[in-house]
């Protein structure tokens, strides 16, 4: 059963809003040391592509840089309402100018936010963001087949499952997977909304 998206409240042109979350550009001074934790732990990285390297707190803020200048790419802190804390990212980009799509990625890094709802509410509120400000055409998304949280987080927001590729992903030096692409188009969310 998936669930009608919500429109966030928007705070202000930076801020939007979900249950129990908000998003907000990351800064340079949300480059802290737990951020870096996030990047290192194997339960938190163990489907993202950051695993496959060692992070430290110059490639964090060069990778923050990078998307503050970025004119096609919006990475957006998550932000636990209760607390103010930065607890993960949502990621829309690469944007495609000519075509009006973008990629879509996330991670909620501390550990204690996991089965909260809190990834959910920020895969909500960024594609609500991609369709009604960045005026996307549809929005995309890659996984593991193994990570099957993230394939029913996605639809439960209205994300289809569109492909799958196997044994294209490694998973570990002796172990391959699938990869799973789905997407949401514009039409399809707004049919949500009714």
């Amino acid at each position: 059963m998936s669930v009608a998206p919500t429109h966030p409240v928007v705070i202000d042109p930076h801020v939007y809003t979900g249950h129990g979350i908000k998003l907000r550009p990351v800064t340079l001074d949300d480059c802290t040391p737990h951020y870096v934790a996030w990047l290192n732990d194997r339960d938190v990285t163990r489907f993202l592509e950051t695993r496959h390297s060692p992070q430290t707190l110059d490639t964090v803020k060069a990778f923050v840089a990078s998307m503050i200048a970025s004119k096609d790419s919006h990475l957006l802190a998550i932000i636990e309402a209760s607390t103010g804390r930065h607890i993960g990212n949502v990621k829309l980009g690469p944007i495609n100018p000519h075509h009006l799509y973008a990629d879509i990625s996330y991670f909620i890094g501390a550990k204690d936010c996991w089965r909260k709802g809190y990834g959910q509410e920020a895969v909500k509120a960024a594609t609500w963001y991609g369709f009604t400000k960045l005026k996307l055409m549809s929005i995309r998304a890659g996984a593991y087949q193994k990570n099957e949280g993230s394939i029913r987080l996605l639809k439960r927001v209205g994300f289809k499952e569109r492909g799958t590729f196997p044994f294209e992903l490694c998973v570990s030096d002796e172990s391959r997977d699938a990869h799973v692409m789905l997407s949401v188009t514009l039409p399809e969310w707004k049919s949500k909304l009714t």
